[in-house]
């Protein structure tokens, strides 16, 4: 079984996915993101994931552990976001955007899957719901 004990580190101090202190802004907050699952359902103990999560379809219980983890990580991005004055995507739209793309990317085999292709996401879809910040209170 894949565990976290098992996972290799990428970093220090990550928690829940998310690096420790990092609060720069909303794209960066995502793009660090969108990366981590990528990672992990490109390295082979990782590529079994999305085959056993579509597989378990019937058994809701691992589809939905799955979904409440990346939807409660960018619920806390999103909380971050907010308390620096912007605003941006939903988390549905991160997740129809940039997550179900890099899953759709690697479950095909699809070239050029990657940290980059990771951002770029966050990118297009930052280009049409953009990371605003809000005006400073005039009070």
């Amino acid at each position: 079984m894949f565990t976290s004990s098992s996972r290799p580190s990428r970093g220090p101090s990550r928690a829940g996915g998310l690096p420790r202190g990092h609060r720069e802004s909303l794209r960066e907050d995502l793009a660090t993101w969108a990366v981590d699952p990528l990672d992990h359902i490109s390295a082979p103990e990782g590529a079994a994931s999305p085959r056993t999560v579509i597989n378990a379809t019937a058994e809701g219980e691992v589809r939905d552990r799955c979904l409440r983890k990346r939807s409660d990580q960018l619920d806390l991005i999103t909380e971050r976001a907010r308390a620096r004055g912007e605003s941006g995507p939903t988390t549905d739209q991160v997740m129809n955007h940039v997550l179900a793309p890099l899953h759709f990317r690697v479950l095909f085999g699809v070239a050029a899957t990657d940290g980059a292709r990771a951002r770029a996401l966050v990118d297009d879809l930052l280009s049409w719901v953009p990371a605003t910040t809000a005006p400073a209170d005039p009070a």
